[in-house]
């Protein structure tokens, strides 16, 4: 009995070092970064010159106030990673501000937010800052004393939109496996039967807790008359779940594959 307490006591600190060093998520963690562009969705009564100069202002001004929070958690500084595009779910938004006659912003609201919280408080914070307190310069005189514009913010070009301008970079940390999650369990995925076999490939990434995190997901190939199979098979990875992958003996966040297959 006393040679056990002893031991417990010899191991504890070392036990006790390893909790805290899996409780802490940013330890050996990978950051990466997801680019943020946007464009004036409006049609403006300016010229081409004076049309392409205001449109520059008002994205520079979002640019120059973009404050990403995430970025002050990364440690050592540098560049974070790019995240691949086809290993990221889609970001898109509506953004609408109200620009005074002397270039400051009198108002700014998200007309149809992301659902992603870090990018909308980001780009609102950058709103209504944006051009500091100085705005982003006096409005062209063709225009009134006041303009209202919709803005389309997204992390990826949109079919049949002008080329976006950049803003800044939506950073976040990742604490990528080396050992891959295992699947414990997950409901069956049904539909009816159609004489052939139709698969659907989703991927995301399983967190620390071994379940799938819903903002993750996203389609890598279904054919487009199987399309109605998506959100089945996306229920179904939902509630899936993992034991989780590990990293140093922690667990530990892990992008995967899942392909779902209906006879």
């Amino acid at each position: 009995m006393i040679r056990r307490s002893l031991l417990v006591l010899l191991l504890a600190p070392g036990a006790l070092r390893a909790q805290a060093s899996c409780a802490d998520t940013l330890a050996g963690a990978t950051w990466y970064a997801t680019p943020i562009s946007a464009v004036i969705a409006d049609s403006l009564p300016l010229n081409a010159r004076d049309g392409d100069r205001f449109r520059q202002s008002v994205i520079g001004g979002l640019a120059a106030a973009w404050r990403d929070p995430a970025a002050a958690l990364r440690p050592g500084g540098g560049m974070a990673q790019m995240l691949p595009e086809d290993q990221r779910p889609p970001l898109q938004a509506e953004l609408e501000l109200v620009i005074a006659k002397n270039g400051r912003v009198r108002a700014a609201r998200l007309r149809r937010p992301s659902g992603h919280a870090a990018l909308d408080s980001t780009l609102l914070a950058a709103a209504r800052n944006a051009g500091g307190g100085r705005g982003i310069g006096r409005l062209p005189r063709q225009l009134r004393d006041s303009v209202r514009l919709r803005l389309l913010v997204a992390d990826r070009a949109i079919a049949g939109v002008p080329m976006m301008l950049a803003i800044g970079d939506l950073q976040q940390a990742m604490q990528n496996a080396e050992t891959p999650p295992t699947l414990r369990s997950m409901p069956p995925a049904r539909a009816r039967r159609a004489g052939r076999v139709r698969e659907v490939v989703l991927a995301g990434v399983v967190t620390r807790q071994g379940r799938m995190d819903p903002a993750s997901v996203r389609v890598v190939a279904v054919a487009a008359r199987d399309s109605a199979l998506v959100p089945i098979a996306r229920r179904s990875l939902l509630r899936a779940r993992y034991r989780p992958g590990t990293l140093r003996g922690c667990p530990a966040s892990s992008y995967v594959r899942q392909t779902f297959r209906f006879p």
